[in-house]
């Protein structure tokens, strides 16, 4: 397991290239589970600016981990 629980991330180059994909390029995540045995393990609360639902300010999605990649800090 590469991100463990809490851990911020955001989607890899191969992760925004997938169709499936298209609602979350631009927004975050924050890794809620992890299921080893599922075809895709990481459990996310993703925030973006295309949220699936209307009325929500973040949906559920699930990725593979060659779909992530950790959010780093800015540097001011």
């Amino acid at each position: 397991m590469k991100y463990e629980k809490g851990s911020l991330v955001k989607l890899s180059a191969q992760g925004k290239k997938l169709k499936q994909n298209d609602r979350e390029v631009g927004g975050f995540g924050i890794v809620t589970d992890y299921i080893q045995w599922a075809v895709y393990p990481y459990k996310l609360k993703w925030f973006s600016k295309k949220p699936k639902y209307k009325n929500s300010a973040y949906s559920e999605f699930n990725a593979k981990e060659y779909e992530l990649k950790r959010m780093r800090a800015k540097k001011s």
